[in-house]
């Protein structure tokens, strides 16, 4: 576990999540990393156990935002969890995923799963994996007088390889029991300054103890003894430098590979004399984008497509040259008799109107590409100004118009009085517009305009 804890201090991970195989190896296991963890006041996001699926798990995982995953657990399980995570996206870009590589070479090809070998594949790409090493450097000779090399020999050439085959832990074995040899050598030195009492004919006298004297009922003196020299063994071995923790751990050498188009490529070693990371080849990244342990906001500014602004810019500017030269011909032709039946002092409120709105639209396509901070705020309190002043001048007029033709034809207004000229219409048009007015100083004196930065999820990072 301490090797995992230094997987995530090397790449800078402080927020983990955890899901493991419910079993009681892998709990005791899961519960110590947790602690670890904890002590290094990183952040564990979530720790979920399955059985039989992990779908649940792996979406509540997702839900809480977990970036970096350690699995922990056996062949099948490892592909029920990479095949499920394929399903719910959460591999690849963004992901990062820790897990044993003790596994039985080929494991990924077994169908037990519904998923295909080729999905498992797709998953397991720039995984992470940690496991022991399983061989000393070469031409490094070992506790038995024999190199890596000249020991494999030997054991190739048993008789029993050639009908069994070999064993992916053939090494630690064959140091397993080497082990065992120098914990009992040491503990016979040992033993030895202790006696025990035997009877000789009538007489009881004191003789040193020795490995013979041992038995499998509890003796609390043989178990010290024992239990004391396996903590100080300590020797170069076929798979590495051989030694143990006070919790009877072996501290063994441990590789970090990655998979690199289907085959684990050496990352890093750690070794257990020094306990640190030394890094033997290059790491690959999704994308060539580093794996964060949380999505990083990027500011991405967005601006309005070129060629609409294009578009409408050139449609507004087509309309206010249109409105002016309206109102020039109404303001040239005011005393002419079918213009002045139009009442052309309404006429001249609409052109107003239709040209701030036209002047709107432009202002509406000014972004931050064109604007400053401080001009960009207040082009958008012109702006709202501008469409709500023009809308109620290009409107209102129109209104007021259909209002005295309905009045008259209708004669609900004796035509002797005379009631509705432009003055009254104008008033009217005039009140509407105080309407806006008072609504806008409302709205800018309580909720003023200011430039907020907004930011939004994108559900592919």
């Amino acid at each position: 576990m301490q090797a995992i804890l230094l997987v995530l201090q090397h790449f800078n991970w402080r927020k983990v999540s955890i899901i493991h195989e419910s079993d009681m190896p892998y709990d005791l296991t899961m519960n110590l990393l947790r602690r670890m963890i904890r002590l290094d006041n990183m952040t564990l996001i979530t720790t979920e156990s399955f059985r039989n699926s992990a779908i649940d798990n792996l979406m509540n995982i997702k839900k809480k935002n977990g970036r970096i995953m350690v699995f922990f657990g056996n062949e099948h399980h490892a592909r029920i969890v990479l095949c499920e995570a394929y399903t719910l996206n959460m591999v690849g870009p963004g992901y990062q995923w820790i897990i044993p590589g003790f596994y039985e070479p080929g494991w990924q090809n077994l169908r037990t799963t519904d998923c295909q070998p080729e999905i498992i594949w797709k998953a397991l790409e720039l995984t992470l994996t940690v496991s022991d090493v399983k061989r000393e450097d070469d031409g490094i000779v070992t506790v038995s007088g024999q190199t890596y090399n000249q020991y494999l020999k030997r054991y190739t050439m048993w008789p029993t390889v050639s009908r069994f085959g070999t064993s992916l832990y053939h090494a630690n074995a064959y140091d397993a029991v080497w082990a065992i040899a120098l914990s009992l050598n040491a503990s016979e030195d040992v033993l030895k300054n202790q006696t025990i009492p035997v009877k000789i004919g009538d007489d009881k006298v004191l003789r040193p103890l020795t490995l013979k004297d041992f038995t499998y009922f509890f003796n609390s003196e043989f178990h010290e003894v024992l239990l004391n020299s396996m903590k100080k063994t300590s020797f170069r071995g076929v798979s590495g430098h051989v030694s143990f923790t006070k919790s009877g751990n072996r501290q063994s050498n441990l590789l970090i590979h990655q998979f690199q188009d289907q085959i684990p490529k050496e990352y890093a070693v750690i070794k257990n004399d020094t306990v640190a990371i030394k890094v033997l080849g290059e790491i690959k990244w999704p994308n060539n984008v580093r794996v964060t342990d949380e999505p990083k906001p990027v500011k991405v500014f967005v601006y309005l497509n070129k060629k609409i602004i294009i578009v409408v810019f050139t449609l507004s500017v087509v309309g206010i040259a249109m409105a002016l030269g309206f109102l020039f011909f109404n303001i040239a032709f005011r005393n002419h008799a079918h213009i002045k039946m139009s009442s052309p002092r309404l006429n001249n409120l609409i052109t107003f109107g239709c040209i701030l709105c036209y002047a709107s639209a432009i202002l509406f396509g000014l972004d931050g590409r064109y604007l400053t901070h401080t001009l960009a705020t207040r082009i958008c309190l012109i702006r709202v100004w501008a469409i709500f002043t023009g809308f109620t001048f290009a409107f209102a007029p129109m209104f007021a118009k259909t209002w005295r033709v309905h009045a008259i034809f209708t004669k609900m207004i004796p035509r002797q009085k005379q009631p509705l000229k432009d003055f009254h219409l104008i008033t009217s048009v005039l009140l509407f517009w105080m309407i806006d007015v008072i609504i806008l100083v409302i709205w800018t004196i309580i909720n003023p305009f200011r430039l907020v930065e907004i930011t939004f999820r994108n559900p592919k990072v």
